[in-house]
């Protein structure tokens, strides 16, 4: 997807132009990352000017990279950047904090293909602050695939790290669609606490009737199967249609998947907590 393709998503979607989410605007966001093109506070994935690939650069004896995602703690999602070195490369991962309100994030459930053509339904997580693609060593079992070796170690905010040893490659496939893309994941034991972190009551909500749920049951708090970064994220942004269900209510936005729900929710428990990607 060219540059202005994902500028058009992002704008369509009213999301933040540096962080990826909804409720703010690029000049609002608290997100200390900012355009690993020309240092601009807009993501470096919707940054007009040449890359810096494309300009000339002194000899370096090893790279260091912006995985693309700096997404911010606001909306649910935290910065997802990594840097390389020779030897390991580093990413970030999940924590947890109070709060007083449930945040629904993008989940659907997708069809995961493996080497023999097998397809598992799975519960995925829609994650703009991901640049990697991450897989629940519980699914993976089920599958047919050939793992990799692999030196990443995945860090989560106040440095915590957990080392992931192997990847694998699966065919994400839509329910509803005939979306259908080949990814690489990182394995992990658990890829996120469940989502929602509490559950939510959907009591006098109406939905249209012909919107097809990319997750039907988004309102129970679940187990998320897959982690679905930003390398393909704008592909799953077909149309750029948004539904509102209502004052102080999410919204439904269109995706290949079905239609996700996205957004606050007040939470009855004030012991809930919010996962930060």
């Amino acid at each position: 997807m060219s540059v202005a393709a994902r500028d058009k998503v992002v704008r369509t979607n009213s999301m933040c132009l540096n962080c990826f989410r909804r409720g703010h605007q690029a000049t609002q966001c608290t997100s200390r990352f900012v355009c690993q093109n020309c240092s601009a506070k807009h993501h470096t994935l919707v940054c007009f000017k040449p890359k810096r690939s494309d300009r000339p650069k002194p000899t370096s004896s090893g790279q260091d990279f912006n995985r693309g995602g700096n997404s911010g703690p606001n909306g649910g999602s935290s910065n997802q950047a990594a840097q390389a070195s020779t030897q390991t490369e580093t990413v970030t991962s999940n924590v947890a904090a109070h709060r007083t309100s449930t945040v629904l994030l993008a989940t659907a459930v997708v069809l995961v293909e493996d080497d023999e053509g097998v397809k598992f339904p799975a519960r995925a997580l829609l994650d703009s602050g991901s640049e990697c693609n991450f897989m629940t060593e519980r699914l993976c079992q089920r599958l047919k695939v050939q793992r990799k070796r692999s030196n990443v170690a995945v860090y989560g905010i106040g440095q915590a790290n957990t080392k992931v040893k192997h990847k694998i490659q699966a065919t994400i496939k839509s329910r509803v669609t005939g979306f259908s893309r080949r990814m690489e994941f990182l394995l992990l034991p658990k890829v996120t606490a469940n989502l929602p972190t509490s559950d939510v009551s959907v009591a006098g909500w109406e939905f249209p009737p012909d919107v097809e749920l990319a997750d039907p049951a988004f309102f129970n708090s679940k187990t998320v199967d897959i982690v679905l970064g930003i390398h393909h994220f704008f592909a799953f942004f077909n149309s750029g249609k948004e539904l509102e269900l209502g004052v102080g209510l999410p919204t439904l936005t269109e995706t290949v998947f079905g239609w996700i729900v996205t957004g606050n929710v007040e939470n009855q428990d004030s012991n809930s907590v919010t996962q930060c990607n």
